[in-house]
């Protein structure tokens, strides 16, 4: 257990890093061109980290890591949605669709036969049953 202080500060808690964090929501406004710049400028501190992780850097430098590579995935995250988004307005009357546009599902429900293709009856099937159909009987009680 953590023991608390009078001040009621737990020290695991502070965060002594410097970098800021990007906030989603402002990346959506941006175009896409600045994202990428971003982007570059957000992979290129995250290298000078770890640069002064290896180098044996302060431990300021080394809590801004985890923030820093927050931040890149936060720019892919917007990126992708977006390539994602015009996909889906390309594609939306299309018959076909690529392959992460179509529904997850699991492995067996997306290699299953559908429905309509189970009630379908071949000629000869259709034939069998209209010739030998099911015989009803009247049975005297």
């Amino acid at each position: 257990q953590v023991s608390t202080q009078s001040t009621g500060t737990n020290k695991n808690h502070l965060n002594f890093g410097i970098m800021v964090k990007i906030q989603a929501k402002t990346l959506r406004t941006k175009k896409s061109v600045d994202l990428r710049k971003e982007l570059h400028d957000a992979k290129t501190t995250l290298q000078e980290l770890r640069v002064a992780k290896v180098a044996g850097g302060s431990a300021s430098k080394l809590s801004e890591l985890k923030p820093a590579r927050r931040n890149v995935a936060r720019i892919l995250t917007v990126l992708n949605q977006r390539r994602k988004a015009t996909l889906r307005n390309v594609h939306k009357n299309s018959k076909f669709k690529p392959l992460d546009l179509r529904p997850k599902l699991t492995r067996r429900l997306r290699r299953a036969a559908r429905q309509s293709s189970l009630k379908k009856e071949t000629k000869r099937a259709g034939l069998k049953r209209k010739q030998f159909s099911l015989r009803l009987y009247a049975v005297k009680a």
